[in-house]
């Protein structure tokens, strides 16, 4: 794949007259062009005329994907990496999409990292070890010992730290190609971490940034509109982490937000990462969880879709992070049921359904492993809370 980009992108091209008319005039004889291409012949005309008006949508679709070779398949029917996580996967709409760009933004300590691991392991057990996977790591945080202890092992990956705009849509063009060879149809993952620490190869190594400033937005604004049809048809889900940065407005009047509850903060990378992005998930620490109380260290992180493609966005709920397993997909119910009237936490808890069955917090995880009956109760009251607070309609 070759990729050429005006570095200089501070100036203004200057078009001269005899430039803009050429332009012009090209722009009359492509217009021309189109319109032939779509002319119908008398016995098209024909066809078309004996439609059914109840078929009308169905021979204008047909006709669609004659003319102009498009084709109208639903989004919302794209195959979706489950995160095994309920919550999420319900929020998300399903899971996120393969063929898609997710992007999972926060500020540091927001376990956004942690999560895209789980991700990357829950799904290598999905696909029975088949699924190809690449972790790019701009910052040189992730290891091998540390995704392996959230669940990468079906293989073990290794993350690579040298990374460029242009090396990661070189790495799709790559995973296209070697999919094609060997016929791979299982879906597979890129995990980009982060967006915000990664430079083009025009950057590297430059004493003035201001002489490329703008090049990555204005590459990511060509890239990644490209791509992403050619990532729907080999199955690639693009997952990539960001960073949040305070706003920093000039003036008397602040403009207005891109996306709504950011008006205190900008997510690197440009509009395209926002404009492109299936699903933008923001990701907030909320604080330490009492050890003594879970039997575990961790906290609980709050999480809101910030664009949302299949569901309803801006929804904040709340996961359950363990600092060494990661996200819990039990605690998080168990905080779901809590919050919701469905389980009485306090000294000695239990389900409301199930009050009989009185235990610990910190022996609750067990007990749903012992006790056929509270599990059973449990996992009901999950998909009827899943359900009844976050409607899918």
């Amino acid at each position: 794949m070759k990729v050429s980009v005006n570095n200089n992108v501070q100036n203004q091209d200057v078009i001269d007259p005899e430039l803009n008319k050429q332009l012009e005039e090209e722009a009359v004889e492509i217009t021309k062009d189109i319109a032939n291409s779509i002319q119908l012949d008398d016995t098209e005309k024909d066809k078309l005329k004996k439609s059914e008006s109840s078929e009308l949508q169905f021979e204008f679709d047909k006709f669609l994907n004659d003319k102009v070779e498009v084709d109208n398949t639903d989004g919302g029917e794209m195959n979706r990496l489950k995160t095994g996580v309920d919550l999420l996967d319900h929020l998300s709409g399903g899971g996120f999409r393969i063929g898609g760009f997710t992007q999972i933004v926060g500020q540091p300590g927001s376990f956004k990292s942690t999560l895209v691991a789980q991700i990357i392991g829950y799904n290598q057990n999905v696909y029975n070890g088949d699924m190809l996977c690449v972790y790019y790591d701009t910052e040189a945080a992730m290891t091998s010992k540390r995704l392996s202890q959230l669940g990468v092992n079906n293989p073990q990956i290794k993350p690579y730290d040298d990374i460029t705009i242009e090396k990661l849509f070189k790495t799709i063009e790559a995973m296209c190609a070697y999919k094609e060879v060997k016929n791979i149809k299982t879906p597979s993952l890129i995990i980009w971490d982060s967006i915000a620490n990664t430079s083009t190869e025009s950057e590297r190594g430059l004493d003035n940034i201001n002489s490329t400033m703008g090049l990555k937005q204005k590459l990511l604004s060509q890239l990644l509109p490209r791509y992403l049809p050619k990532m729907k048809n080999y199955n690639i889900a693009l997952i990539a982490v960001n960073q949040l940065r305070d706003r920093m407005n000039v003036g008397m009047y602040a403009p207005a937000p891109d996306l709504m509850h950011t008006a205190n903060f900008e997510i690197p990378g440009g509009k395209a990462v926002k404009f492109n992005s299936s699903h933008l998930l923001k990701l907030q620490n909320r604080g330490e969880l009492r050890q003594e109380q879970y039997g575990f260290a961790g906290v609980k992180v709050e999480m809101e879709f910030l664009k949302n493609k299949d569901f309803t966005p801006y929804i904040k709920a709340d996961l359950i992070v363990d600092f060494k397993k990661g996200v819990s997909n039990f605690w998080t119910n168990y905080n779901m049921l809590a919050d919701n009237g469905k389980l009485k936490a306090s000294a000695w808890s239990y389900l409301v359904e199930y009050p009989d069955k009185k235990f610990r917090t910190k022996d609750a995880q067990e007990l749903y492993k012992t006790d056929t009956k509270f599990k059973e109760i449990f996992d009901k009251n999950v998909k009827e809370t899943l359900k009844s607070v976050y409607p899918e309609e």
